[in-house]
């Protein structure tokens, strides 16, 4: 990938392909993120992980200590943060007027809460790698991340995701098989869609696999049969992301993400593939809209054709 060295500013928004997909699946996808939020937390209860991150109010801090003490996880403040409305690639520090969060870390133990203390406070090229070993992600993704974000300065993860165990003819479109695991599907994460709480190193990466159906089997313990259905249905549809000029689009059947991405002079796309296609998806000409036929009546069918040959 050919890359400029200008970065845009953080943003994300969403455009909705209509009104009754929007009102349909905009709170799917907040329940999704909901339940992942609390399915995160709990996973260091259940042993999956031995930490997790998040972002709280610090009106509520208190509480969520008391909650999960009683699990026996240690919740621990690190740095204070805004706690964004969306999706951002970059953190966001508190501003005066704005309400303060505080990013926390959930454990078991005190020596790795002591342990996090140390290592939120190192430069970021070092930070990344060190927090990737203490959240349990898998090695493969970590060095991934690393190499990619902190010694090639990647702003987004995507192209080098999309291509990594590739052997890519077309250097500026990479088609991703339908057959990857769902799990290690990481097109959905700009709206908090997701079975894993990393960036895959790619898109069949096994470990990553394995650790996103332990954590959709915990989510289905915990209550969220739905919401895990959900998110294997929607991770399981045709998505395109491009990026050109900075700025990422994501498609899906449903709505288109804009966000930013690495500055390039020309555009580069991934083309996830799929075997499925919702009924409500937006029908089109390019992908991925392209797998849905739309059913035409014949001319000599139609209301006008038929009330024309009443007035012969």
């Amino acid at each position: 990938m050919k890359r400029l060295h200008t970065v845009l500013p953080d943003w994300t928004r969403v455009q909705w392909t209509s009104i009754e997909n929007k009102n349909k699946y905009e709170p799917i996808i907040a329940s999704i993120n909901k339940a992942w939020q609390h399915i995160e937390r709990m996973s260091v209860v259940h042993d999956i992980r031995t930490s997790a991150l998040g972002i709280i109010k610090i009106s509520e801090l208190s509480s969520i200590i008391d909650e999960y003490a009683k699990y026996g996880v240690i919740v621990a403040p690190l740095a204070k943060e805004y706690p964004s409305q969306g999706y951002t690639s970059s953190t966001v520090p508190p501003k005066q007027k704005d309400p303060i969060g505080v990013r926390v870390v959930f454990t078991k133990s005190e020596k790795l809460a002591d342990e996090w203390f140390r290592v939120w406070n190192l430069h970021a090229s070092a930070r990344d790698r060190e927090v990737g070993i203490l959240l349990g992600y898998p090695t493969c993704c970590t060095k991934h991340y690393a190499e990619y974000t902190n010694q090639q300065h990647f702003v987004d993860m995507t192209w080098p995701v999309s291509i990594n165990g590739l052997s890519v003819a077309d250097e500026t479109l990479v088609h991703i098989k339908a057959d990857t695991p769902v799990e290690s599907n990481m097109l959905w994460h700009w709206q908090g869609v997701r079975l894993v709480p990393h960036i895959p190193c790619s898109f069949d990466c096994q470990e990553s696999m394995e650790l996103g159906k332990k954590m959709a089997e915990l989510g289905r313990t915990l209550g969220y049969e739905t919401e895990m259905d959900w998110t294997y249905d929607l991770l399981s549809w045709p998505v395109e992301w491009s990026a050109l000029h900075g700025i990422a689009e994501i498609r899906t059947p449903i709505n288109k993400i804009s966000s930013r991405t690495d500055m390039t002079p020309h555009k580069y796309s991934v083309q996830k593939q799929s075997h499925t296609y919702p009924e409500d998806g937006m029908s089109g000409i390019a992908y991925p809209y392209n797998q849905k036929k739309t059913k035409v009546k014949p001319i000599t069918q139609t209301k006008s054709f038929l009330t024309s040959l009443e007035d012969t």
